[in-house]
């Protein structure tokens, strides 16, 4: 018999969710998930950034991250440059832009391929911190699981509730910045709600296996 997805995950990295938890995400963001977010992407971060001169590399730092009332959020940018190389770029606006883009998860994937996915993040300190965020939907896991897990199936009515069903997907969050001595940006966090469809030999599969029992 399969699991209800009232169930919950007792393996893998979701584990200690239920199933509909994972695969349809929070409708909401939580105002300490967005904070812990922010810090362990920006708080203290440091890089290299590539210009287009060849041989001049910047060093970028940022320090004293500070969450504001109003969705606002305020750092310094601590920044070492070639004194030739200085007048290619605008104090701290320019720099400032750069980093969201390396930063923040956009529609470029920048930010998930640097630093990992939203919800590689929400495993990670649900995991270590025992801070309980619910992760973004995942619903593709469970229709990995479905394929690759002999033991794992979902109850033919649970099934035919998730099929078709809206997920929410938190996808990091947005900055928009004025350029200052000590950048303040307002953010938001990015959240998209998608349909989701489960592969057929995912449906085959769990159709089979709940036959058996």
């Amino acid at each position: 018999m399969g699991y209800k997805i009232t169930d919950r995950f007792h393996f893998g990295k979701y584990e200690g969710f239920t199933i509909e938890e994972v695969f349809y995400g929070q409708k909401y963001i939580s105002q300490q998930l967005i904070n812990d977010f922010l810090f362990l992407k920006l708080n203290n971060l440091k890089f290299s950034l590539q210009t287009n001169t060849p041989g001049f590399d910047d060093q970028v730092e940022v320090k004293n991250l500070k969450i504001l009332m109003n969705n606002k959020i305020s750092f310094d940018l601590e920044l070492n440059l070639d004194i030739d190389h200085h007048r290619y770029y605008e104090l701290n606006g320019a720099y400032a832009w750069i980093v969201f883009e390396l930063i923040m998860n956009d529609s470029s994937g920048q930010g998930v391929e640097l630093f990992g996915s939203p919800n590689d993040f929400i495993a990670k300190i649900n995991g270590l911190k025992n801070v309980g965020h619910k992760p973004s939907a995942d619903p593709q896991y469970i229709d990995w699981c479905i394929k690759n897990l002999d033991i794992f199936s979902i109850e033919p009515a649970d099934m035919g509730t998730l099929q078709d069903s809206v997920c929410y997907h938190f996808y990091g969050v947005q900055l928009y910045f004025a350029g200052e001595k000590s950048v303040i940006c307002h953010y938001e966090p990015i959240l998209v709600e998608k349909k989701f469809k489960f592969s057929e030999e995912a449906l085959k599969l769990n159709d089979s296996k709940n036959l058996d029992f």
